[in-house]
């Protein structure tokens, strides 16, 4: 009796590959879109440079939006200290 073994996708393996790479949070995240694993997957079995240039930029642009969240977050806080700091001048 011979069992069927379930095929892995590149994906998979490339995760058991390289575990360090997926401790980033960013890279955790990009890959939480099952549509990336699939582009991953379909790269690394056609190895089309028009299929890697498709990953790249999903990648680019989450990467952007990663960016500019952190950069809104950062200057609200800031904004919020320095508001605060100057009310309190004030009523002194």
């Amino acid at each position: 009796m011979t069992r069927n073994k379930a095929r892995v996708s590149p994906f998979e393996e490339f995760k058991k590959e390289a575990p360090a790479l997926f401790e980033n949070w960013t890279i955790r995240k990009f890959f939480d879109d099952a549509e990336n694993i699939n582009l991953f997957d379909q790269f690394v079995s056609s190895n089309d440079l028009s299929i890697k240039k498709k990953l790249d930029d999903k990648f680019r642009k989450f990467f952007f939006e990663v960016r500019f969240t952190k950069y809104l977050n950062s200057t609200i806080k800031y904004g919020c200290i320095d508001r605060d700091r100057r009310r309190r001048k004030h009523q002194k």
